[in-house]
Formats: structure tokens, C-alpha cells, sequence
């Protein structure tokens, strides 16, 4: 007959800041710790205790008891200003040699033509004499 391990299921809870450790097979286990590590000296502890107060351990003590920790974390990752820019930079740039050179032109002309038309001033935002020099 093999040896029983027992489960021992940890959660991260981002508001606690540790790990949440239960069982269905080890009654009354529930503990926590801040990390994997401090956990596992817990449940090392805590398991023999807890098994042999709920009487689950044979007259024959074994040598050992085995344990299986399994762990859950969910993390939420900000994508920060620079690389949003950094990746928007790349999308450019593929645009930029992928695309058609005369395709551009003529969508480059639209966009200006269409900028300075919808303007609430006279003033071109595009002047045709600063083309090559500011734009």
C-alpha cells in the first residue's frame, strides 16, 4: 500500500500580503505566512498536530508524513507610459516598412489637407512653404 500525501491547497491574498493555506484533508488546517517558504515550515508543524488531534494517524506512527503544497497567485502587471510608447513606436515603424511609399504620400497629404481645413483659425497648420523643413 502506497503512502497517503496530503493536499494542501495556498492562495495569495493581495490584501493580506500572504499566503492562505487549507485543506480537505487535514481537518482544521488554515494558516498563513508571507511567503511559500515560512509556509511550508508552518504546515510541517501544523499537519502531524492536526492529524493526529482529528485521530487520522494509525497506531503504527509512520516515519513521515507526506504533503503536497499547491499554490494559486494572480498578479495584474501596469504597463507603464514608456513602453506603451515603446510599443507604439515599434507599431509605427512596421507600418513604416510595410507600407506602400505612394500610399503614404497620398495619406500623409490627406491627413494635412483634411487638419488644416477643419481649423477654427485661417492660419494653415501645415504651411505648404515649411513642407520637408518642419513636417
Amino acid at each position: 500500500m502506497g503512502d497517503i500525501v496530503y493536499r494542501v491547497h495556498a492562495d495569495w491574498d493581495s490584501e493580506a500580503r500572504v499566503w492562505v493555506a487549507t485543506s480537505g484533508d487535514v481537518p482544521g488546517l488554515a494558516t498563513e505566512a508571507p511567503t511559500v517558504e515560512a509556509l511550508t515550515e508552518k504546515l510541517r508543524i501544523m499537519i502531524p498536530e492536526l492529524l493526529e488531534a482529528n485521530q487520522l494517524l494509525s497506531g503504527d506512527q509512520p516515519d513521515a508524513i507526506a504533503f503536497e503544497l499547491t499554490s494559486h497567485r494572480q498578479e495584474k502587471v501596469r504597463l507603464t507610459p514608456e513602453y506603451r510608447r515603446a510599443k507604439l513606436d515599434e507599431l509605427l515603424q512596421s507600418w513604416i516598412q510595410d507600407g506602400d511609399a505612394q500610399e503614404q504620400k497620398e495619406t500623409g497629404e490627406f491627413l494635412v489637407q483634411a487638419l488644416d481645413e477643419d481649423r477654427l483659425s485661417d492660419r494653415p497648420l501645415f504651411p505648404p512653404e515649411l513642407k520637408g523643413v518642419t513636417w
